[in-house]
């Protein structure tokens, strides 16, 4: 799993803090100030997804009622 090459934002799952975290801070624990501990996962936007992630719906417009 590629890691980002600059730091990031994570948001506490509990509280929605956001910190920003260093690409060596992935996969270890972090604690919150609201107490909540969670595991720094790699940002969303840097997740490859895979098949496309379409999941079969086109990119087109809605057509409405004809």
């Amino acid at each position: 799993m590629p890691e980002p090459a600059e730091n990031f934002t994570v948001a506490c799952p509990r509280c929605c803090k956001r910190y920003v975290v260093s690409p060596a801070a992935i996969g270890k624990k972090a604690t919150c100030k609201c107490g909540k501990q969670f595991v720094v996962a790699v940002p969303e936007e840097d997740v490859e997804e895979e098949g496309g992630g379409d999941y079969g719906v086109s990119g087109g417009a809605v057509a409405g009622p004809t």
